[in-house]
């Protein structure tokens, strides 16, 4: 049986940046893409934050948005 799940976090390794290595390829995205979402990830400001919702089907890392964060401050 599949064990789906998902975790948030604020940063990314190599190895999870290479797992999209095809995928980016296949849509003609460059891979400095991962220098961009880097960039909004570190502004981030009290009332926005961007994180990355890492999806997991058992160990794998299957899924990677980068996502927003509001807060009513």
């Amino acid at each position: 049986m599949d064990n789906v799940y998902c975790k948030n976090d604020v940063s990314l390794t190599e190895e999870e940046k290479r797992v999209f290595v095809g995928h980016l390829e296949q849509l003609e995205i460059a891979n400095n893409i991962w220098d961009l979402f880097g960039e909004w990830v570190a502004r981030s400001a009290p009332r926005i934050n961007f994180f990355y919702l890492k999806v997991y089907m058992d160990m794998e890392l299957m899924g990677l948005p980068l996502l927003p964060r509001h807060s009513n401050l």
